[in-house]
């Protein structure tokens, strides 16, 4: 029994031996455990800390999340540490660019190119073709120019050098060269939806409207956003094919929300009305004009260029268009880029037949009016013409605009008839009054219905419109000296 107890008192005690050098020994691997998993958190927060505190990481950590203000702000700190990093310099200008900065991002494209050296990273072609959109953007075209053949001569078929240098010829309203420099484009592209979008438009301006129609139906395939849409819809109008623009207009939203810019909500409006209008739908056209006319009293749209716009002019469903002052400049342009001369702009009148002085309260006022008196409410359309007058005395040739509207009513008022309320004289019975050519109520109807919705105003809506001139010796010249 004794014997049986000392063993039994052994076990125990070796029982305890052994659990205390276990336990001793996870205590060990707990504590080893500990120390790396504490070295490995230590290790990824002075890392982090190196990240946030690297200027030039941060500045790429916030472009990746699109706080391009605080990329600024990371970026002034590196490039005060290391004016010379490249990269940094790089994404500065990336930068400027998102935030719409041309001229700064401009001048730092520019600064890499000058400070470009072996080795050091920078592909210079590629800052090139990063420093076309700044260029077009704060219309520096002389360097924009320069700058696209530059590149066509290392890169025959860069598609950036192409774009812009055909958003250059279609600024400047050589539609020819815009049309060939593009096509070009195309062939090497046929994916690029914007190319499709500006050959559209191209041809639009040179009344290819069927054509116009196919690229720009070809755009919206690629992708599909209001602006191609509208145009879309617009080529179809200028075709004569109402139905087809009522259709595409259906497929855009009617509210302003839905548009990049003002202008084109406001020609989306435009629009709609006149597609009505030509559809027979009067009082739906009178209603839209009459929003248009609000807003734009109430300065609620205030874009310029939609109403007293340089454009062709087209005839109903003709497919071809009516020579006018601009097709003539549009055609000498071309001529004169073959011969090395240069065509100064015509200068573009400010009224309609003999109204003089319009703004775009009196143009929407005008859009308006003339809408009133297709829908036979010719009251309607006095009262506002003489609003108009009272507002806007600075405006000529209301007064006789009115009279005419009266002379309507007492005919309309003394010979019941089921004829257009608005007889279409003929030429011979023009009235000459005084000095200068009096004009008949339907010669303003017709001159306006031609002349309210044109092709050129889809230049201004999709922002290729130029405010400054080139020489067609500077265009041309240089570009057959590279052939």
């Amino acid at each position: 029994m004794l014997k049986e107890h000392c063993s039994g008192v052994r076990d125990v005690n070796l029982s305890i031996s052994l659990f205390d050098a276990n336990s001793f020994s996870i205590y060990i691997l707990i504590g080893a455990g500990s120390v790396v998993i504490a070295s490995i958190v230590i290790l990824f927060m002075v890392l982090s800390l190196k990240n946030r505190i690297n200027p030039a990481r941060r500045a790429r950590r916030q472009y990746e999340k699109g706080r391009y203000e605080k990329v600024l702000i990371a970026l002034a700190l590196e490039l005060e540490k290391n004016p010379g990093n490249r990269d940094a310099l790089l994404l500065k200008a990336d930068t400027e660019n998102k935030l719409e900065r041309f001229d700064d991002a401009a001048k730092d494209y520019y600064h890499l190119i000058r400070v470009k050296e072996p080795g050091d990273g920078i592909d210079v072609l590629s800052v090139k073709k990063k420093l076309l959109f700044p260029l077009y953007r704060v219309e520096s075209l002389l360097e924009l120019h320069t700058l696209c053949v530059e590149i066509l001569k290392t890169e025959g078929n860069c598609p950036e050098a192409l774009y812009y240098l055909s958003l250059l010829y279609i600024g400047q309203m050589y539609f020819d060269r815009a049309a060939e420099t593009l096509r070009s484009l195309i062939h090497n592209r046929p994916r690029m939806g914007g190319a499709h979008f500006a050959l559209g438009l191209s041809d639009a301006q040179r009344g290819k409207y069927a054509d116009a129609i196919s690229s720009l139906n070809r755009s919206l395939e690629i992708s599909v956003n209001n602006l191609y849409l509208l145009c879309s819809a617009a080529s179809y109008y200028f075709k004569g094919d109402y139905s087809a623009c009522s259709d595409r207009l259906r497929k855009i939203p009617q509210r302003m929300e839905a548009f990049e810019k003002e202008k084109q909500y406001l020609f989306s409006l435009r629009l709609r009305a006149f597609c009505n209008y030509r559809l027979g739908r009067f009082e739906r056209a009178v209603r839209l004009l009459q929003l248009v006319y609000n807003l734009v009293k109430q300065n609620k749209l205030t874009s310029p260029g939609l109403y007293n716009s340089r454009g062709i002019v087209q005839r109903g469903d003709a497919e071809e268009t009516e020579s006018s002052v601009f097709d003539d400049y549009y055609r000498l342009r071309e001529v004169a880029a073959e011969e090395g001369g240069v065509v100064p702009p015509p200068q573009q009148p400010l009224g309609l037949l003999d109204l003089k002085g319009l703004s775009r309260s009196t143009e929407a006022g005008i859009d308006l009016c003339f809408a009133m008196i297709r829908a036979e409410t010719l009251e309607d359309a006095r009262d506002l013409l003489s609003d108009l007058k009272r507002d806007y005395p600075e405006v000529l040739g209301l007064k006789r605009l009115i009279d005419l509207i009266d002379e309507e009513r007492e005919r309309m008022a003394s010979v019941k008839t089921d004829t257009p309320h608005v007889v279409r004289a003929k030429s011979t019975e023009r009235v000459i009054r005084g000095k200068g050519r009096g004009f008949r109520l339907w010669e303003y109807m017709e001159e306006w219905e031609r002349k309210a919705i044109r092709p050129y105003q889809l230049l201004i809506i999709a922002g290729f419109t130029s405010r400054r001139m080139l020489s067609p010796n500077v265009l041309f010249s240089k570009r057959r000296r590279g052939r």
